[in-house]
């Protein structure tokens, strides 16, 4: 009897090791879709608004990532001057263009090559974007490379956006642990020269989202601060009218259908195995 009972624990013991040894697969993006990134009024790109994307080819218009351990060291496939007018300030999308990042205590350092310029105005393209997080992850400041410093004040369900001389610059508002709307305003709204702006998440799932603290990412910088995926966004553009009311001036309005692996996670590209 006494031989009996220690076989069952032990096939008990063998049996319970082995369902523990299941265990669930890491989920490192190795590449992004660029429909699934956003890169407007992405303060790494000067808030340049002429940024193009080549033809709809699938190979052409996807970000790599290579990692070494869990970070991503190299992100491949970005922007690149190409002619608009009589100048080169035009960005457009290239697979020739990629980011090199660097990872020094709570600082991540962004370097784009080959040399491109954002900006004509003190652009400087030998220089890195910088990220500063705090001990939880969370991004607490941006160093662009003209040296325009963007710090970010965490309050609940809000993040306020402000330059180095404390002015605000963006409003970032959550809800459920995701980001779902941010304005940007400029002057007095008695003012003729007021206008805001606004982007609106929407649609979220109840998914993990892979791109989670990714803020030094191309692209991935919105996405970056959600617990979960939004499948539509919406911009919305105001200005102070001549009946001396606000009102929407232009709207755009997208929407990115989302699929997902056996494992919930969306297939915003490959994963690693």
């Amino acid at each position: 009897m006494r031989k009996t009972i220690i076989s069952i624990v032990i096939i008990i013991s063998i049996f319970c090791c082995k369902k523990e040894d299941k265990t669930e697969p890491v989920h490192y993006l190795k590449n992004c879709a660029t429909e699934y990134l956003n890169f407007f009024d992405d303060n790494k790109y000067f808030n340049n608004s002429s940024l193009t994307f080549p033809a709809k080819v699938v190979s052409k218009t996807i970000v790599s990532l290579q990692y070494s351990g869990n970070r991503v060291v190299r992100a491949t496939g970005g922007f690149m001057n190409a002619p608009a007018g009589n100048n080169f300030m035009n960005l457009m999308f290239f697979n020739d263009v990629y980011d090199s990042i660097v990872y020094v205590d709570n600082s991540i350092y962004v370097y784009t090559r080959p040399d491109v310029f954002y900006s004509s105005v003190g652009d400087d393209p030998e220089k890195p974007t910088v990220y500063i997080k705090d001990a939880y992850g969370r991004l607490i400041k941006t160093v662009r490379r003209d040296g325009t410093e963007f710090n970010y004040k965490y309050h609940v369900n809000q993040i306020v956006e402000e330059s180095s001389n404390g002015e605000i610059l963006r409003n970032f508002y959550f809800k459920d642990n995701n980001l779902v709307r941010i304005t940007r305003e400029s002057g007095d709204t008695s003012s003729l020269y007021y206008s805001k702006k606004e982007m609106l998440f929407q649609e979220y799932d109840t998914k993990p989202n892979p791109l989670k603290n990714m803020y030094h990412l191309t692209g991935a910088f919105y996405r970056s601060f959600s617990e979960n995926n939004y499948s539509q966004f919406t911009v919305n553009e105001y200005r102070h009218l001549d009946n001396g009311k606000i009102g929407i001036v232009n709207t755009s309005w997208y929407s990115i259908p989302i699929v997902y692996n056996a494992f919930g996670y969306p297939k915003f590209g490959e994963y690693a195995e």
